[in-house]
């Protein structure tokens, strides 16, 4: 409106100006004659080329005057009109969080699983075709029991031959020992010399150490028939089952595991970057996933010294301290651990404006929702959050496009939805 009140202004002074030109030079009074129209009209026609102003008619200048008082009027009714506020500038939304100073650190919580601490890999000593498997994943097993058998065909042969080897053994033992009788008693009637005796003896010697060299022999191939069979060494739980009957296996390969079941521990995976953290918490809290309420006490037995290539974890194993039966061996468990810490504020990482030594903060007026720059210190970064110095309990901070405000800017809090109770 303020525009088209200008526009209208300025025509009306052209045609102002325009009329009193008319007023000036052409005077309504001028008749015809000397001075008069006649005269000017000659004055003009005599000029060489056409003319550069189209003279009016008389009686043209008071309809112009009447035209200057209506567009005048008119203006004075349109700036007395009042304008129609300006535009103000949005208010910015911000996403924002509020200061707390804690006074703890946690720890988790991270999932795991509960694990044996003491774990057997079995398997059969010697090579051939598994014939008998008599245990699955599960089962409970005695100090003992058998778990699964291979052929052992060739190693009962294996035993006959050597037992052979000791019954001729034994009879050439009982040979050199009646030649050895015999050639002692030639030599008291000088039937026989002294060095037959000897030979006799060595021979009787001999016989001996055969008889030794068998009888080992025969303990060793019945040892290796002995290993045909898998036993299991203590009281467990078989965890795992890798050959079924019919595979010809190596000495060496995995048959099953084994695992006691009474000791327990904690296996939770973390990442590396917080892995040095689980040093400083004495005691965790072992919580079994889907019941609450059975929960038990760990301590850090053993960290891995390098992480996982594949997830960049490294595995945690904590000792439990009696845990209760519910802790099954293979049982979801969640770890986590509250220690106490000197009092610290931490923010978003992206809050922080700034570089160097000179960082600062967003804090936001609640009462006027406009914004002012607070300098904080740095102390630490860790996991997306900066712990930083300079705030206090309850400050509203910017979380998000810090970079982007200036002092003074106003800018709209999240509404905080209402809980249907409220009205």
């Amino acid at each position: 409106m303020r525009m088209t009140a200008w526009v209208i202004f300025g025509w009306a002074r052209r045609s102002h100006l325009r009329a009193k030109l008319d007023i000036e030079v052409f005077p309504p009074s001028c008749g015809e004659g000397v001075g008069g129209w006649g005269s000017l009209d000659a004055s003009v026609s005599h000029r060489q080329g056409p003319p550069s102003l189209t003279l009016p008619q008389k009686g043209e200048g008071s309809g112009r005057r009447r035209a200057l008082f209506f567009f005048s009027f008119l203006l004075s009714a349109l700036l007395a009109a009042p304008l129609p506020a300006l535009a103000q500038e949005p208010v910015r939304p911000v996403l924002t969080v509020i200061a707390h100073a804690q006074d703890t650190a946690m720890f988790g919580p991270f999932i795991g699983s509960v694990d044996a601490r003491y774990r057997t890999d079995l398997g059969f000593q010697v090579g051939g075709r598994i014939i008998a498997r008599e245990v699955n994943v599960g089962d409970t097993v005695k100090q003992g029991q058998r778990l699964a058998a291979v052929d052992a065909t060739l190693l009962r042969l294996a035993v006959q031959s050597a037992e052979a080897d000791l019954a001729n053994a034994r009879a050439q033992l009982a040979n050199a020992v009646l030649t050895e009788n015999r050639s002692k008693a030639l030599v008291v009637t000088e039937t026989a010399s002294k060095a037959q005796v000897d030979n006799a003896v060595a021979a009787r010697e001999t016989a001996e150490a055969k008889v030794t060299q068998a009888e080992a022999s025969l303990r060793q191939v019945q040892n290796v028939l002995s290993y045909a069979e898998l036993i299991a060494p203590y009281d467990g739980v078989i965890t795992a089952v890798n050959s079924d009957v019919g595979k010809v296996v190596s000495a060496g390969d995995i048959i099953v595991t084994l695992a006691r079941p009474d000791v327990r521990e904690a296996v939770v995976d973390v990442p590396d970057y917080l892995a040095p953290e689980l040093l400083q918490y004495p005691r965790f809290d072992v919580t079994l996933a889907g019941e609450p309420s059975i929960k038990a006490t760990a301590t850090l037995r053993q960290l891995a010294p390098a992480s996982d290539a594949t997830t960049r974890t490294r595995r945690a194993r904590l000792s439990l301290d009696s845990p209760p039966n519910g802790f099954r061996l293979g049982s979801t468990i969640s770890v986590s651990a509250v220690r106490a810490v000197p009092s610290y504020i931490a923010v978003p990482q992206t809050a922080l404006a700034g570089d160097g030594d000179r960082r600062s903060v967003w804090v936001v007026d609640a009462v006027k929702s406009v914004v002012a720059a607070k300098p904080v210190k740095l102390v630490s970064l860790k996991d997306g959050y900066a712990i930083v110095d300079g705030l206090k309990d309850g400050d509203i901070v910017v979380a998000a496009g810090a970079a982007s405000l200036e002092p003074g800017q106003a800018v709209q809090l999240p509404v905080t939805p209402r809980s249907e109770g409220q009205k």
